[in-house]
């Protein structure tokens, strides 16, 4: 608990620092959640720099001499891409024939446009309203989770969703999908947008440190914040985001027009390399629990906790459901956060994907 308390303390004397909490976001039709996240301790980016361990491939030697394709990816921070940073660690990049280079970028999108990275992570409702503007990529993948993993927590004196009527509530970023669980929390739940306040208060510990400076009563969020609220005596969990939009569709991975037309073997062997970095991690899950709590800096049991609540959104699943990204398009459009659903199809680009 003293990782827990020291952490809090720290988020909190930076935000006050800063007085009242600004939108960190994007307008309506980006649909952009900003990059923030948990940032790792100076243990876990000691480890990262280790050789990978001889378990992590089954032909270590092959791994080692083989001829490796240099990719630039602009990942997620914090638990959405642990899977991800793991599986580089332990050399499964590698041994799917690639040398994956983290790019950290303040706008994926531009980075991309820019060729400044050549693949990247993006929540899905950036990701295709973008390409219908022209952004020059496609999507090639989903995430190894497609549901949002979003959580609406209060002060523990609030005991339901009616009792938010009147009270402020943290959006996180406007315009994106947080914004859009959040609506449909308290559309669904008899509550109308004029019925509270609605403020962007950023994501991650800018979101929890303004709901114990008392500055919101209520936020969406990301695990493992979730858990460190319950477990603090801070925060009560009123909602799951997926139980109330099940059909919102929040993470793709995306491919550069230019790798995709040099090097279209790179952009499956990523995939490749990403889809099974999530499989190691569940099979060897006690393993990625101590990695996890290193690079999140915080205690095993809260890790444990956070990955635990989430795991039935763990698919892992690299097909990108049409379905699932039009129903999305729906609900956007609902909010007013796209003027119209359109056709995707000619953004996504499946045949990278394992075994196509």
């Amino acid at each position: 608990m003293k990782k827990m308390k020291k952490f809090t303390a720290l988020a909190l004397t930076v935000i006050l620092a800063l007085g009242a909490l600004t939108a960190c976001g994007s307008t309506g039709n980006s649909g952009n959640e900003k990059d923030a996240s948990v940032t790792p301790s100076a243990a876990a980016e000691a480890e990262s720099t280790k050789e990978p361990t001889a378990e992590a491939a089954a032909d270590p030697t092959e791994a080692a001499t083989q001829d490796l394709v240099h990719v630039r990816f602009s990942a997620f921070n914090g638990i959405t891409s642990a899977g991800l940073r793991y599986g580089l660690e332990k050399g499964i990049f590698k041994k799917a024939g690639v040398d994956l280079e983290l790019v950290e970028v303040d706008d994926k999108i531009a980075a991309l446009a820019s060729n400044s990275t050549d693949m990247a992570d993006v929540n899905t409702s950036q990701a295709i309203v973008a390409a219908h503007s022209g952004a020059a990529f496609k999507l090639v993948s989903s995430m190894f989770r497609t549901k949002g993993a979003f959580h609406l927590i209060a002060n523990p004196s609030i005991k339901s969703i009616a009792d938010l009527k009147g009270k402020k509530i943290g959006i996180a970023i406007k315009g994106s999908g947080l914004e859009l669980t959040v609506l449909e929390i308290l559309d669904q739940n008899g509550i109308k947008p004029g019925d509270v306040t609605l403020i962007a208060n950023g994501a991650y510990q800018q979101a929890y440190a303004s709901l114990v400076a008392g500055q919101v009563d209520a936020t969406v969020i990301h695990e493992p914040f979730v858990t460190i609220g319950e477990k603090e005596g801070k925060a009560k969990l009123l909602a799951l985001g997926w139980d109330y939009v099940p059909d919102l569709n929040t993470g793709v991975i995306v491919a550069g027009d230019k790798i995709i037309s040099e090097n279209p073997d790179a952009v499956k062997k990523v995939i490749q390399g990403y889809v099974d970095s999530y499989n190691y991690a569940k099979e060897n899950w006690e393993d990625y629990i101590k990695w996890s709590a290193k690079y999140l800096n915080l205690d095993e049991e809260v890790v444990r906790s956070a990955y635990e609540r989430e795991d039935v959104i763990w698919k892992n699943d690299p097909n990108i459901d049409l379905d699932s990204i039009n129903k999305t398009q729906e609900l956007q459009k609902k909010w007013g956060f796209q003027d119209e659903v359109f056709d995707v199809t000619p953004y996504v680009d499946l045949s990278f994907l394992p075994n196509k």
